[in-house]
């Protein structure tokens, strides 16, 4: 595992970190640091694998999520 991978994993999880601390009592509102964070690690995966030289179906999968993860952050108000 490189270390793009380990760092684009730990952005991700430090956006639900982000995102599980945030909510607090009954306020469940998607937060937009976390889409951000989320976006940013998804971003780093992607780049890993096209530098990894690979066009996979995770290469593919990464692309297809930060697309859309994407679109969630720039609807978010």
């Amino acid at each position: 595992m490189s270390y793009m991978t380990i760092a684009g994993l730990l952005l991700i999880t430090a956006g639900w970190a982000t995102q599980y601390f945030a909510m607090k009592g009954k306020q469940q509102a998607i937060q937009k640091n976390f889409v951000l964070v989320n976006c940013l690690g998804i971003l780093v995966l992607v780049l890993d694998g096209f530098n990894a030289g690979a066009m996979t179906d995770a290469a593919i999968g990464n692309v297809l999520t930060l697309v859309a993860s994407a679109a969630v952050y720039l609807k978010i108000k």
